[in-house]
Formats: structure tokens, C-alpha cells, sequence
């Protein structure tokens, strides 16, 4: 998205809040999906989707969030992906089979390179019903998501 400019990262559940009540400011219905802390969802008409990529710009820059990802070490993206694969185990124990993951090693490096990479809370929207019970049953801790990972501030 051009025009963003901001240097900051926050954890991205703090991140949507933020956005979430910006562009609500401006007169968009948004909201913070149940099993995606850290993201936002909206539908925007097509014919309003240059007015809300402007105040979703405008937000961006008046927040300073960043539009390049964090740097992410090998020790945090080793210790999500321990974290995603218990979330993942704990959704299979409640009678849900999430995506299956990448190799570790594919998936640290996809975090260290600013991916999202994979997360058993993804599902598509046909099977967001099914999952929903186990994703809430095994919540992925906060302290990991940050597009995809990252510790949450202390």
C-alpha cells in the first residue's frame, strides 16, 4: 500500500484495537475477527475501496505503524513455531484438523523473512464454523502474534 510511512511495530492484536477504532472514527465498519486477534475485517463496496485505502493509509500514519514487518530472530520464530504446533495439537485433541505445517525450518524462515507463514488459527471461511470451538478451546498466546510472531511488549 503506498503512502505508508510510520517506523513503529506493536503486536498486532494491539495493532487492530488501534485500527479498528481509527477507521470506525471515520465511519467504516470494522472489527476484529474471534480467532484472529490480529487482524481486521471489513467489507468495503468496491466502488468505496479507494476512499477506505486512503483512511486506512491515513490511520497507518497516525498511529507511525510501520508497513515493513519486524525483524524477527530465530529464537522467537523457533519458540512460535513450538507455540503454533501445540495450538495445532490441542485443535486436533478437540476434533478439528488445522492446516498442516510447513517444515520448522521452512516455517523460521518464512518468519525471519517478514511472512506470515503458516498459522493453525488460518482457516478458510467454509470450515470457520468447524473450527471455531477448537480455536477457542487453544488459544495461540498473544506473545506470538505479530505477523505471525513476535513477544508482546512488556
Amino acid at each position: 500500500m503506498s503512502g505508508l510511512r510510520g517506523s513503529r511495530h506493536v503486536p498486532s492484536w494491539e495493532w487492530a484495537v488501534v485500527m479498528r477504532d481509527c477507521l470506525s472514527e471515520k465511519g467504516w465498519d470494522v472489527s476484529i475477527p474471534e480467532d484472529d486477534p490480529g487482524a481486521i475485517d471489513q467489507q468495503i463496496p468496491t466502488a468505496q475501496e479507494d476512499a477506505y485505502t486512503e483512511d486506512f493509509v491515513a490511520c497507518s500514519n497516525e498511529h507511525n505503524f510501520s508497513p515493513d514487518p519486524p525483524v524477527i530472530d530465530a529464537e522467537r520464530a523457533e519458540r512460535a513455531w513450538e507455540e503454533y504446533l501445540r495450538a495445532a495439537s490441542c485443535m486436533h485433541e478437540h476434533g478439528y484438523e488445522p492446516p498442516p505445517p510447513p517444515s520448522k525450518e521452512k516455517f523460521i524462515a518464512e518468519q525471519r523473512a517478514g511472512a506470515s507463514s503458516w498459522n493453525p488459527h488460518r482457516v478458510g471461511p467454509d470450515q470457520e464454523a468447524m473450527a471455531r470451538s477448537a480455536i477457542a478451546a487453544c488459544p495461540i498466546s498473544k506473545n506470538y502474534i505479530l505477523f505471525g510472531v513476535r513477544e508482546a511488549e512488556k
